[in-house]
């Protein structure tokens, strides 16, 4: 019985919501219904435990009728940890199919990212589930899956290695590689303003980098797991926002050009969600945007050279990695970028420079006919 009365009440509300969703928006819009939805259970669950901190008696039997786990407030922040790879994935097999606009396909891809952003807090019960939940690790997998259903449902492939063609010259790839590894220590150490130009460019202090002593997380874990994220969501996010550009340019003489520039500056416009960070503010904002630009041209054009996305995963991951493990003593002292205004405005030019300048070589030359050719197979 205490089930039936549980039940019903999810159901009603579940049911009376869908209905009015439909009168005043119509049809065609369900995605707001699963949006509701996923409010609506939060809600509920929310409901529930403060009712049974505070003894009220007419929720006693739900508590009573699903046992001990509705007395574990980690049961809880485990169902609101997973529970949007089950609400969302019916909103893309029943909404985004219908999405024809290439220009709404970017928009809509742009706002399921920053969803998940906007939705996240701080999880009390297990410092193990806080750490994934606040790296927002969870999200990365979904995107992935989300990348796979919308992409097939759009008419195209998600790929994670396409695939080596004709045109792929070895002798230039490797060279790329190496510059790759190199930028990930550089940049890194070059947050720390070195002290020297042997410091800026290859004398690095290996003690600087600790996970477990990171000036921007609390334990080895929250590092690993954050650039973990950054590196599946954003690359999978770069992925999907490739092919769209690439579908809506496919005529243009300019497409590969006008693709990884707005794919770059796109990027650049996720990262102005850290101004929802109280210790951040807009120039710093500004200037991090302005690096994701010069760092996703770069990795635009390595991925329609390759066509390995796993390779993008990688890279910006350890890009990350790195750049997270930096201890606090790393910053200690001023360094010869003091002598710019903005260090770490001068930080993000040398850094964009040489990406862009890699870029350019990676895209033109012999090596375009690889690129068309990888463009091709991606959207035909």
């Amino acid at each position: 019985m205490c089930f039936l009365f549980f039940y019903s009440y999810l159901f009603i509300g579940i049911y009376v919501g869908k209905f009015v969703i439909k009168k005043l928006i119509g049809k065609n819009f369900r995605i707001f219904f699963w949006i509701l939805l996923y409010l609506y259970l939060v809600a509920l669950i929310i409901a529930i435990v403060y009712a049974e901190t505070k003894n009220v008696p007419p929720v006693n039997f739900v508590c009573m009728a699903l046992g001990d786990y509705l007395n574990s407030s980690f049961f809880f922040d485990l169902l609101y940890v997973i529970a949007p790879l089950f609400i969302f994935i019916p909103v893309v097999k029943v909404d985004y199919e219908n999405i024809q606009s290439n220009l709404g396909r970017i928009l809509s891809i742009q706002i399921i990212c920053e969803i998940f952003v906007l939705t996240n807090y701080k999880v009390d019960s297990n410092k193990i589930l806080d750490n994934v939940n606040r790296s927002q690790i969870i999200f990365s997998i979904f995107l992935v899956l989300f990348a796979y259903l919308v992409l097939k449902r759009w008419g195209y492939h998600f790929y994670m290695s396409l695939k080596l063609n004709n045109q792929f010259q070895w002798k230039v790839f490797i060279p790329i590689l190496l510059f790759g590894f190199y930028m990930v220590f550089f940049n890194a150490f070059l947050t720390t303003n070195p002290k020297s130009i042997g410091e800026l460019i290859w004398k690095w202090n290996f003690e600087w980098l600790n996970p477990a002593e990171s000036q921007y997380f609390g334990s080895a874990l929250e590092v690993f797991l954050n650039a973990a994220d950054a590196g599946i969501t954003e690359e999978v996010w770069r992925y999907l926002t490739i092919i769209i550009l690439l579908a809506m340019f496919k005529n243009n003489k300019h497409k590969i050009s006008l693709t990884i520039l707005i794919s770059s500056l796109l990027f650049g416009l996720l990262h102005f969600n850290q101004l929802l960070s109280p210790e951040r503010n807009l120039t710093d904002v500004i200037i991090q945007s302005l690096g994701a630009v010069g760092l996703g041209i770069f990795l635009g054009s390595l991925f329609l050279y390759s066509g390995q996305i796993w390779l993008n995963v990688l890279f910006h991951f350890l890009f990350d990695l790195v750049v997270f493990s930096l201890t606090p003593l790393s910053f200690v002292g001023s360094g010869i970028l003091t002598i710019f205004d903005s260090p770490a405005l001068a930080h993000v030019i040398i850094t964009s420079g040489l990406f862009i300048l890699v870029s350019v070589i990676l895209i033109t030359g012999k090596r375009r006919k690889c690129v068309e050719n990888n463009i091709e197979r991606l959207i035909s």
